[in-house]
């Protein structure tokens, strides 16, 4: 459909500003916006080519989705179970990644800023993907991360980390819920019979 209207331009006078609109009004009622967007990129590319950046407009604005489809997040009860069966294989810091991710809201990639001095503050400065955020950590959460510190003698840095004292990555922790998950599988195998 764009290369038949910016066709038409060409054979016709040169686009103005009021058609461009009317096209990219068309956009937003025919298409998602990030289809619609991303055929105002063209557009705006092809409109600098041809010497016109004048006729250029902007590109819908799409607000982030903050929320997660209801179906790819997991019940209380759930995680419950989770973090029990990280305990039971005896793997405290799986339990406690999973109890810290779910009570602040951090990604997995942001794990490292939890360190020891952010405990002891009780916030959290976070500075990822170009953002920087400052999470409050609770009450709960400071104690709980506080005994774990102590009983793995960790008294500085990051608090998960690894044998080799590096904090930990996803790829640490994608193993480890692996491993939890063939854990839950069995249990809940063994349960039914």
């Amino acid at each position: 459909m764009m290369r038949r209207e910016i066709c038409r331009y060409e054979r016709e006078e040169q686009p103005i500003r009021s058609q461009i609109l009317e096209y990219k009004e068309y956009l937003g009622k025919s298409y998602k916006v990030s289809s619609a967007n991303s055929m105002i990129i063209a557009l705006n590319a092809y409109l600098r080519f041809i010497g016109r950046p004048e006729c250029c407009v902007r590109t819908f604005r799409m607000q982030k989705q903050i929320f997660r489809d209801a179906d790819r997040e997991i019940t209380r009860d759930e995680y419950k179970r989770l973090v029990q069966e990280a305990r039971n294989m005896g793997n405290d810091r799986l339990s406690h990644i999973l109890q810290t991710v779910s009570s602040t809201g951090i990604r997995i990639s942001e794990l490292p800023f939890i360190t020891v001095e952010a405990l002891k503050r009780s916030m959290v400065t976070i500075q990822c993907k170009g953002k920087v955020r400052v999470i409050v950590l609770p009450r709960s959460l400071t104690i709980l991360l506080g005994d774990y510190c102590r009983r793995m003698n960790i008294r500085r840095g990051s608090v998960f980390i690894t044998k080799n004292g590096r904090p930990v990555d996803r790829r640490n922790i994608w193993r480890e819920m692996k491993q939890l998950e063939l854990g839950m599988v069995i249990l809940q195998a063994g349960g039914t019979s």
